[in-house]
């Protein structure tokens, strides 16, 4: 039991180091949506690793936990900082931040509880699951990251003088990301 409690560790230490890396990474070069598209394959990596395998090739599973926490643990920090980065207002971003929050969590508890005993040892729907919505998350990222891309070519080719005219100050600070100046920080 302690040398079990103990091969938790590394897996941990590689994931808290991944998930200082990549956040810190994509401040750096102002960028998000590319961490979560290099993310995404390593846990897709450690879960068809997982489903790969049987219970009699532990070195192989093991390995994959160390792919999966390198992938897994950022996307809080990410998730978080993408919706921070693409919102105007104080209150949408307060809300759009909570509700990235709750969908997080939501999405916890549910890859937990596919995790049934009676599917064990190799729990082939925990991690079908699992693999199914990082596979989900790539194909999202990649297309947010083309529609951002697509959508502020658009907008820079508003007259954004010529969309405010007429408007009061009350209704310009009301457009939010409809504002033609907003651009999308991908």
């Amino acid at each position: 039991m302690v040398s079990q409690q103990l091969h938790t560790v590394p897996p941990y230490i590689v994931g808290a180091f991944f998930t200082v890396l990549f956040p810190l990474l994509s401040w750096r070069f102002d960028r998000r949506n590319i961490f979560l598209i290099i993310s995404a394959p390593l846990i897709m990596i450690g879960y068809i690793m997982f489903l790969a395998t049987t219970e009699d090739d532990p070195q192989t599973r093991y390995g994959a936990t160390f792919l999966i926490a390198s992938g897994a643990f950022s996307f809080g920090a990410l998730c978080n900082a993408q919706v921070s980065a693409n919102t105007v207002s104080d209150t949408a971003r307060a809300a759009g931040i909570g509700t990235n929050v709750m969908s997080g969590n939501i999405g916890g508890l549910i890859s937990t509880w596919s995790f049934l005993p009676w599917n064990g040892p190799n729990y082939p729907i925990g991690n079908g699951l699992n693999l199914a919505t990082s596979t989900t998350i790539l194909v999202a990222s990649i297309v947010l990251t083309f529609y951002m891309k697509w959508d502020n070519k658009k907008r820079d080719k508003v007259d954004v003088d010529a969309k405010l005219a007429g408007l009061s100050l009350k209704q310009v600070e009301d457009l939010d990301w409809k504002h033609p100046g907003f651009k999308w920080k991908p």
